[in-house]
């Protein structure tokens, strides 16, 4: 049986005009399908674009590397996406989706090669937006599938942009909390509501404690992303050997700086 204290809750804004440095720490997409086959590696730094909200253009810099052994062809094109609470993506052609950036992005060049050990700069564009709201889109950076016989596999990497509200807020909270049963095991499941219209990054940590106060250890709450206005459901692993008796799995989610949100669960492990 699970028992939920309240669960705190903290309006987290920021000062106009500043890029939040969470945002700065969003995983972007990794290679996306089957793992980067060794002839076709390659790196982008950084994988998130946190644009701050400005009256002109903006222009930032991605840095494309051949990380292999062969010489490289890569290619960019956009794509609109959204992202479900459970983490997955789904990817539109711009212009598809009302939250994407669209026609706002640019970028060049838009193709080129690299021999190994090569760096090639990227400019990335993004015109303003007189509605004045958040935006994101993916720009996909991409090695195309090598010809030769039998299954072969290109390899892309995905940089998050997001165009940032004026004046922008992030206001998160947790409405659910609750220790579940998962193939044998108690998982801590955590909503992670995000209510402000900038992009938030998160992760944490849970400690289990026996009612009477003694530590029984902290599991790790990995990275995750919430897009604006949107949910997150996330479960945590409790690896612990539980007696039968009595728990409190207390979360805490780092927002970044002080900001911190967090939930306390009570719930009871039955005897055997």
């Amino acid at each position: 049986m699970n028992h939920r204290t309240p669960v705190s809750r903290r309006a987290l804004a920021a000062p106009p005009r500043r890029c939040p440095p969470t945002l700065l720490a969003l995983a972007g997409l990794a290679v996306l399908g089957p793992a980067r086959p060794a002839h076709a590696q390659f790196s982008v730094t950084p994988v998130v674009l946190a644009v701050e909200p400005r009256a002109t253009a903006t222009s930032s810099l991605i840095r494309v590397r051949n990380e292999g052994s062969g010489e490289l062809s890569l290619r960019l094109y956009v794509r609109d996406f959204e992202q479900d609470s459970l983490g997955n993506h789904v990817f539109r052609p711009p212009g598809s989706l009302g939250s994407g950036c669209g026609s706002r992005i640019a970028f060049s060049p838009g193709a080129f090669s690299l021999p190994p050990g090569g760096e090639q700069p990227v400019s990335i564009r993004l015109e303003p937006d007189a509605q004045a709201r958040t935006c994101w889109s993916v720009v996909f950076v991409e090695s195309p599938a090598p010809a030769g016989e039998g299954i072969q596999v290109g390899a892309r990497i995905g940089v998050k942009v997001f165009g940032l509200a004026e004046g922008g807020s992030r206001i998160a909270e947790i409405p659910a909390a609750e220790v579940v049963e998962h193939r044998d095991r108690k998982v801590l499941r955590l909503e992670l509501r995000n209510d402000g219209e900038w992009p938030i990054q998160t992760g944490g940590s849970v400690e289990v404690l026996r009612f009477d106060g003694t530590r029984v250890g902290t599991a790790e709450i990995g990275m995750a992303s919430v897009l604006p206005n949107h949910r997150r459901r996330l479960e945590v692993p409790l690896p612990f050997s539980l007696d039968p008796g009595r728990y409190l799995a207390v979360s805490i989610l780092d927002l970044g700086g002080d900001q911190l949100i967090g939930a306390q669960v009570a719930f009871r492990v039955e005897g055997g």
